[in-house]
């Protein structure tokens, strides 16, 4: 065999030992990802309460207005969620990318967004997550290259910021007796106070004469100067649509950025669809 043959070959077993380390790593990382999912997604134990009225007597105007319309009389409490959800996400400065994913939502626990973001060789995987006091990114390219890779103290304040804001998909994690405070601020507006493991976190509702939910807006906290000014900003969800799943009602559209300092339109960079929606 000659020198460039056995060169050739070392190369390859070299590139197939990396591929099956990078194949390893990430199924180890996907698999612990699993177990969290399976965690964070079990019913609550104990004895199943249904909505009443009656329970949210002496909130706000629009959180009353809002969580009434949201959750039908006598549908059974559930504090967990599973969304299906297709759209887009801008990466950087490019053009927008096709995505699909899925999410388990447990606020104030946790939540899990696993997602296939782009096509082709600009297909990357990956997730986002929060449990159990830290947040993480992690994203591959071509099903095996590290692409993106995220955590630290920085992660940990923005997802707790997340889960919160994104509990209003979870209506019934948002009832008084859950933690959460809330108080007026306009006749349309109200904004809730929650601690996340320790992270102070509010955002605002604004909620239509009918009661749908138009808008969230949560304080919070940016660590990439990319955003804006390193620190608390708005990131603002706008709504558009109704779908009712299980007796609750949530939007059908949203779309998702953070909002320039001075201003009050978003700059969105996600806009998605939820396709399923399921409550546990």
């Amino acid at each position: 065999m000659s020198v460039f043959a056995l060169i050739l070959l070392g190369t390859i077993l070299l590139l197939a030992i990396a591929v099956l380390v990078l194949f390893g790593a990430r199924r180890r990382r996907e698999r612990a990802i699993e177990r969290l999912w399976a965690e964070l997604a079990a019913p609550a134990p104990g004895p199943e309460e249904r909505f009443d009225a009656a329970m949210v007597d002496g909130l706000p105007e629009p959180a009353r207005r809002w969580l009434t319309h949201a959750i039908a009389p006598g549908t059974p409490l559930r504090r967990v969620a599973l969304l299906r959800m297709h759209g887009t996400m801008l990466l950087a400065e490019g053009k927008p990318l096709p995505m699909h994913a899925d999410q388990v939502l447990a606020p104030p626990h946790g939540f899990i967004w696993r997602a296939r973001v782009g096509g082709g060789l600009l297909r990357i995987r990956g997730f986002d997550r929060y449990a159990r006091g830290t947040g993480e990114m992690r994203w591959w390219a071509l099903g095996l290259i590290p692409a993106v890779t995220g955590t630290g103290p920085d992660i940990d304040r923005a997802a707790a910021g997340r889960l919160a804001g994104e509990a209003a998909l979870v209506p019934a994690a948002l009832l008084p007796g859950t933690g959460v405070n809330w108080e007026p601020v306009a006749a349309a507006v109200a904004r809730a106070r929650m601690q996340v493991d320790g992270e102070p976190v509010s955002f605002t509702v604004a909620i239509a004469p009918d009661g749908t939910l138009q808008r969230v807006v949560i304080t919070r906290w940016n660590g990439d100067p990319r955003n804006g000014p390193v620190g608390y900003l708005p990131f603002a969800v706008d709504f558009e649509g109704e779908q009712r799943s299980g007796g609750y009602a949530l939007p059908v559209r949203l779309r998702a950025g953070w909002v320039p300092p001075g201003g009050d339109a978003s700059r969105p960079f996600f806009r998605a669809q939820l396709d399923r929606v399921d409550f546990r």
